[in-house]
């Protein structure tokens, strides 16, 4: 079973990753005591977060409504998601919308299958093997991932139930998305036509000529972007750190083959390999449908023991390996797990001093390490998201945010135990520095060189247009883009004919380009295009029209584009009649949690991400 977790955990680690925000907003709600009706109806009240069709909504609706937009979102964003303020705010909007619109769906007797979820989940990547569903796979994302964030499968799977249900209403809608003759022909000229371009980059380096700034400019540069100057909160730490090596030999001494035996026959799964024979199923693999999946928010299951109750059987080959060619495998993996499980002892050994006594003394920190021969080592102050440098890859996080816990108090100047892959820690505080706006003098390498940054990616701009305005003039008399571009001593770069599917050959380029080009006809500039520090201007030399008796091959991909886009317009309008309909009055927020450390990505489209 370890083995299987482990191969299951390394092939779907990375698409995973986005499961671990659930922890951020999995809310529990515990009521203490009994209530009278009226004291009940007055609590709702008093908590709701606002009311629709004229009665309060509770707390716990809402926040079921909030998480299930939330993992749409950050399944949308395909990674971990730190809230913020602005994230908060759109996901609270959805929520709403969610809400409504799922009330419109019961009206409109709207639902989602067992076998719909069922064959939904069955498609899933992260739950494949060789084209095939494994149920394996799908039993340890429930169990170690789901449950171990107080999520269980039932609840991951009916949000995904609801997700399916969503879509559909989604595909009505959609339907009113006509696309007119027209409107066809226009897009697919845009997409189809042919363009020539010469173009010509703007280097920093082309302002650089003369320019120097002030020191009033470094200061009002400083005065305006004085946030990002900031000094986040720092702390320092003192600590003492326990290595697993110190423990391996004395525990690799104490293992012995019948330690061994006892684990190889225990855990008898993990050196047993299924062999599938051809034209059958495995007892753990289902075969995949052959409808194309979205992606996992498309999928749920009414429970566990249902899917499983879906899977096919059939016939495959174990092979075990001999006892003897793992025996030294597991030896050093059992001496591991000993020293490790010895090196956390002795921490909470080191640790059981540091409590004050009866009289409420506290004894010092290297006082204790002292005494246990340990040596303290220290840390020069370092904010949340530095890296300290020197700790346990496995232990950073989780020592960064026990060092920020910590208060100068008897009880919590010293942290708990911080286990890492092979060295354990225990903290405790030194100093603690809050956040602060600096002088200039303080920062002022970083001010001048941000300053200087700014004011020359002004001064560029300033010159692009200058040569644009030039060019133009040029271009009006006649001339050509290469010689209305020599006065500045400039050489533009000329392409091949290209499409806006196709790009031009300097793929950097070609997604401020295209977009710029749709706009522009035979013989016109493009808008000045800014590409990290340097600025674009292109000139369209040619611009062929396409021979509409090619576009057959491309009718249904560009209607399904644009439908596409319309359609969600649409939806959104949608669910806007549906809160208006509802009679909608947000009355107050649930304060939502961040998560240290996680990214921060916004998704337009909560709803949708399924």
């Amino acid at each position: 079973m370890t083995m299987m977790i482990t191969k299951f955990n390394k092939l779907i680690a990375s698409k995973l990753m986005w499961i671990t925000f659930l922890g951020i907003i999995v809310v529990s709600f515990v009521f203490w005591g009994r209530e009278t009706p009226d004291q009940a109806r007055q609590s709702k009240e008093a908590s709701s977060p606002g009311k629709l069709y004229g009665e309060f909504v509770s707390p716990d609706v809402f926040q079921a409504a909030y998480v299930n937009t939330y993992i749409g979102v950050a399944l949308g964003a395909g990674g971990p998601i730190r809230i913020t303020d602005e994230l908060d705010q759109r996901i609270r909007e959805n929520a709403w919308k969610r809400l409504v619109t799922l009330n419109a769906v019961k009206e409109l007797g709207l639902f989602a299958t067992d076998d719909e979820v069922i064959k939904t989940i069955q498609q899933q990547p992260s739950f494949l093997t060789e084209g095939r569903f494994n149920l394996a796979y799908y039993n340890a994302f429930v169990s170690n991932v789901l449950r171990g964030l107080g999520v269980s499968g039932t609840q991951f799977e009916e949000f995904i139930r609801e997700q399916l249900v969503l879509n559909k209403v989604r595909y009505l809608v959609n339907q009113a998305a006509l696309i007119s003759p027209r409107e066809l022909e226009r897009a697919s000229r845009s997409i189809l036509d042919q363009f020539q371009i010469e173009y010509v980059v703007f280097e920093p380096n082309l302002a650089k000529e003369g320019f120097k700034i002030t020191e009033e400019q470094v200061q009002t540069y400083f005065e305006d972007y004085i946030e990002a100057y900031t000094i986040p909160p720092k702390v320092s730490v003192k600590y003492v750190r326990f290595s697993t090596e110190e423990f391996l030999e004395e525990a690799k001494a104490q293992m012995t083959e019948e330690d061994a035996l006892d684990y190889y026959i225990k855990n008898i799964d993990a050196f047993t390999e299924t062999i599938e024979q051809d034209n059958t199923n495995s007892a753990e693999t289902v075969k995949a449908t052959n409808q194309e999946p979205d992606d996992i928010a498309q999928t749920t299951t009414n429970s566990f023991d249902e899917l499983f109750a879906h899977a096919e059987t059939g016939q495959a080959e174990t092979m075990t390996k001999p006892f003897e060619d793992v025996k030294e495998e597991i030896i050093e993996r059992l001496s591991y797990e000993e020293a490790r499980k010895q090196a956390i002892e002795k921490a909470y050994t080191f640790i059981d001093p540091l409590t004050p006594d009866r009289d409420g003394k506290v004894p010092a920190f290297k006082e204790v390490a002292d005494s246990q021969n340990l040596h303290v080592f220290s840390t020069v102050p370092f904010a949340v998201d530095e890296d300290i440098g020197g700790i346990d890859t496995n232990a950073a996080k989780a020592f960064t945010r026990a060092a920020f816990n910590l208060r100068a108090t008897p009880d919590e100047y010293f942290s708990d135990v911080i286990p890492g892959e092979d060295v354990v820690y225990v903290l405790a505080l030194e100093e603690r520095l809050e956040s602060r706006i600096p002088e200039l003098e303080e920062v002022a390498d970083r001010v001048a060189e941000g300053a200087q940054t700014f004011y020359l990616q002004q001064a560029l701009q300033t010159k692009a247009i200058e040569i644009q305005d030039g060019v133009a003039k040029q271009l009006e008399e006649g001339k050509t883009f290469v010689e209305a571009l020599k006065p500045y001593k400039l050489t533009p770069t000329k392409t091949e004919k290209f499409t806006v599917i196709e790009g031009i050959e300097n793929e950097d380029y070609n997604e401020i380009l295209m977009p710029a080009l749709l706009v522009c006809n035979q013989g016109e500039l493009t808008e000045i295009l800014p590409f990290e520090d340097r600025l674009l201007l292109a000139y369209v030399s040619q611009r062929i029209s396409v021979d509409m008796s090619t576009f057959d091959a491309f009718r249904t991909e560009v209607i399904s584009n644009l439908a596409q886009d319309r359609g969600r317009r649409l939806f959104s309008s949608f669910q806007d009649f549906l809160l208006e309909k509802a009679s909608f009055e947000p009355r107050r927020e649930i304060p939502s949690q961040e998560e240290d450390g996680a990214e921060e990505t916004v998704s337009d489209d909560d709803n949708s991400s399924i």
